[in-house]
């Protein structure tokens, strides 16, 4: 009986190892993905003539920097700083001029916010064709319904990406990948970029701005939370 008990718990213990494992094969995809959307971005700034401020590779703290490209100590994120005419004098500005973010049109703008998802989108239909773009289109309810239902549809995405990944090469599941990237990157909240096109179109006003922004961060931290909860049931409850 405690024989049994014991390879019952060293089991357990295995497929939980092999489930972090794949997991972490498939986030060290997404950082993958989220620096190649960074860089693509930076590539349509200097396309435009746009002046960049830093390309940062993660979040945090800089631990390492050449030129204005960085890279952080935490490898989940990725942006790219313009110069703004509020962070240079008044002949800097004047300088600069034309190279300002702030004072290209607005559908050079939108093409800089969307560059990088624009990429992800194009490497999904050229690795994996229509079945690509269906992955990027339903990538949008399950994001929100795994949010709103963790405990069901949220570990069941998680174990149907495990078992995807489980049975398929790497370049299987890239290009499903890339294309949930690029549909979580523009849900309507303001630090992604669908929220930034949001943002952009209503920067003449600064209150609908401000509360846009104020209620779209908390909507994302909620949304961050759940699927936490829902990787911790699939991880120890399954």
């Amino acid at each position: 009986m405690i024989c049994k008990d014991i390879y019952c718990a060293a089991k357990s213990s295995f497929y939980c190892i092999y489930k972090i494992c794949k997991m972490i094969s498939l986030l060290l995809t997404i950082i993958g993905l989220t620096f190649l959307s960074t860089l693509l971005t930076a590539a349509a700034c200097r396309t435009a003539g746009v002046a960049m401020r830093e390309v940062a590779l993660g979040a945090g703290k800089a631990v390492f920097r050449y030129g204005i490209f960085s890279i952080r100590c935490i490898p989940v994120s990725g942006s790219v700083s313009c110069w703004q005419s509020q962070d240079l004098d008044a002949d800097e500005a004047a300088l600069r001029g034309s190279a300002l973010y702030e004072n290209q049109p607005r559908l050079v703008q939108a093409m800089i916010i969307l560059s990088g998802n624009l990429g992800l989108i194009a490497l999904a239909l050229l690795l994996a064709g229509s079945e690509g773009w269906d992955a990027f289109i339903s990538g949008f309810s399950e994001f929100i319904s795994g949010a709103l239902n963790p405990e069901l549809n949220g570990v069941e995405y998680l174990q149907s990406a495990q078992s995807y990944i489980s049975t398929h090469r790497w370049l299987n599941y890239l290009p499903l990948v890339a294309a949930k990237a690029a549909a979580w990157n523009l849900l309507p909240l303001s630090a992604l970029n669908g929220g930034q096109i949001i943002m952009m179109l209503l920067s003449p006003g600064k209150v609908l701005k401000s509360l846009f922004h104020k209620y779209s961060s908390i909507l994302l931290m909620v949304m961050l939370a759940c699927w936490l909860f829902a990787l911790f049931r699939w991880l120890y409850g399954h």
